[in-house]
């Protein structure tokens, strides 16, 4: 069995401009032709490449690379931040 890079296990808050669903987290294109939003991610038990990140809480913010560009959000430009 191949060992993965990360494991995340925890809580997951977020919310974007789209309609209720976010079509962006289904492969499919904005609601509103463009994606802006943020997430907030607790993490119970995990790790980043060997790297325990149980505890930690971390907020990300992300919005189109161009403005009204219509794409997904794994295309999207992040910012993220670790939360204390």
């Amino acid at each position: 069995m191949t060992e993965h890079a990360y494991r995340l296990k925890g809580h997951l808050l977020g919310a974007c401009n789209c309609d209720w669903g976010c079509p962006c987290s289904f492969e499919a294109r904005p609601t509103k032709g463009f994606c802006e939003g943020s997430y907030i991610w607790h993490v119970e038990e995990g790790h980043f490449h060997g790297t325990p990140l149980n505890g930690s809480t971390f907020g990300g913010s992300f919005s189109s690379l161009v403005p009204r560009m219509k794409v997904t959000v794994r295309e999207l430009s992040w910012s993220m931040t670790k939360c204390l």
